[in-house]
């Protein structure tokens, strides 16, 4: 267990260059005050050094916010992760950002 104060909220966003048609709320849920459970990242299917730095990085794993993120962001869907300061949510856009160029060398 993690403890952390969280609400978090997850949604999809079907967006056409920039326009938002619809906002489909996937994910929602209140956390108790004093404990949020972790989630691993061996699943996500992330490149191998990422899921090793993650495993390192974050022995407990990850936010469970972060890792419905990281999980819809990958899955090609455009994702908008909302929770309190200094919850993680910056991670969630840097693992799939990172995950894009270890898969993908020669992009730049």
């Amino acid at each position: 267990m993690i403890e952390t104060p969280c609400r978090c909220v997850i949604e999809t966003v079907g967006a056409t260059l920039g326009a938002i048609d619809e906002i489909d709320v996937s994910f929602a849920q209140d956390y108790p005050p004093v404990q949020m459970d972790a989630v691993s990242a061996d699943d996500l299917g992330l490149h191998d050094k990422l899921e090793e730095y993650l495993s390192r990085r974050y022995p407990d794993g990850l936010f469970q916010h972060q890792h419905r993120h990281i999980e819809l962001s990958l899955s090609g869907k455009h994702a908008i992760a909302t929770t309190r300061t200094s919850s993680g949510k910056t991670l969630s856009f840097h693992v799939v950002t990172m995950n894009a160029f270890l898969e993908n060398p020669n992009m730049a």
